[in-house]
């Protein structure tokens, strides 16, 4: 069997990081696999892809449509990965006149998604989404979410979660022993109005006025940073929060922490929770839609906030520094989301189309 993965760009996000990974893995089980990348916004090195890449260098996704009816006329006999559900939509017709099959990888809490959408938006995926074939979702929630709202059946989705991407500690080098009292707490990720960072400053705020003593390392980039660095001022905070910007070496960032903090709004699955636990780093997180909730294992590798609640979520940071973290225990929790067996069931997905 042959497979094409699609995907909108290769910008630095999670969603092309798992496709690269995706793609990658294919390749070393030997499988005949191909990506198109729809639009010309390439930000990662292309020798990191190991199989045959085709850019159709469009400047919308939408503009994309003849290129794949091209490609599809051409390729009729291998199955289609779409890493979006509007790159689906737009290969419905296609798929259903060639007879391809197309299976989706929602990346999104679509309800959240289409808050800010218009109604024709929201009404035209309702109506098409439904038809686009198997759909794999990254949680639980996802899932419950696109048969509540989106009217697709049940038999049409899997939940496949997200791989970790990155190198596991060496358990043979851990020492175990409470969080270290010098150490920060951290924040990666793109600074967007989704995850919430101005929550997370008043957290902060609250934290360090009831005699908190560690600080906060900010880790990203986003259209919203120079709002959180005035905020960071107005709040009196620039001593114990640092803006550092976008990081090359995630691990590097990770291992020197205490612990991660997630305050987003929505999520449709966090890699970041995925990665921080297989490094052995707690985590305390707001019990946000979707994806917090199936990842953390309250006590063993992090700590679950009432969602929007900033007061119960200083009242954990002080709880995390009375347990007793094990890294070997929270390094054990991440083992469900090996790139290898997330793979194999990709792999099983595709192959019972």
């Amino acid at each position: 069997m042959k497979y094409t993965f699609v995907i909108n760009s290769l910008a630095i996000g999670g969603a092309e990081k798992n496709c690269i990974a995706l793609v990658n893995q294919f390749v070393e089980q030997n499988l005949d696999v191909e990506l198109i990348v729809l639009t010309k916004d390439i930000k990662i090195k292309l020798s990191e892809v190991r199989c045959k890449v085709v850019i159709f260098e469009n400047r919308r996704v939408l503009f994309s449509f003849f290129d794949l009816f091209c490609y599809i006329f051409k390729n009729r006999n291998r199955v289609i990965l779409s890493f979006n559900h509007l790159i689906s939509i737009m290969l419905l017709p296609i798929s259903k006149l060639f007879g391809v099959n197309v299976i989706t990888r929602n990346i999104n809490n679509l309800s959240k998604y289409y808050s800010n959408s218009t109604r024709l938006e929201l009404k035209l995926t309702k109506t098409l989404y439904r038809y686009c074939g198997k759909i794999i979702c990254q949680s639980e929630g996802m899932k419950n979410d696109l048969i509540q709202n989106f009217r697709i059946k049940t038999e049409n989705t899997r939940v496949i979660n997200n791989p970790c991407l990155i190198e596991k500690i060496d358990l043979s080098n851990i020492v175990m022993k409470k969080c270290d009292n010098i150490k920060p707490f951290i924040f990666l990720g793109r600074l967007s109005e989704q995850k919430n960072l101005f929550d997370l400053l008043y957290i902060f705020q609250d934290y360090v006025h009831r005699g908190g003593k560690r600080k906060l390392e900010i880790y990203g980039e986003g259209y919203l940073k120079e709002d959180i660095k005035s905020l960071i001022i107005e709040l009196g905070l620039e001593d114990v929060v640092s803006m550092k910007g976008n990081v090359e070496n995630v691990t590097s960032s990770i291992d020197k922490a205490a612990g991660l903090l997630l305050c987003s709004l929505y999520e449709g699955f966090p890699n970041v929770l995925v990665e921080s636990i297989c490094r052995g780093c707690p985590i305390i997180s707001y019990d946000c839609d979707f994806g917090p909730r199936e990842i953390i294992i309250p006590s063993i590798n992090g700590l679950l906030v009432p969602h929007l609640n900033k007061s119960s979520f200083v009242d954990a940071m002080f709880e995390f520094e009375k347990i007793d973290w094990k890294k070997r225990n929270i390094i054990d929790s991440g083992k469900r989301f090996s790139i290898s067996n997330i793979t194999d069931k990709y792999i099983e997905e595709l192959s019972n189309v």
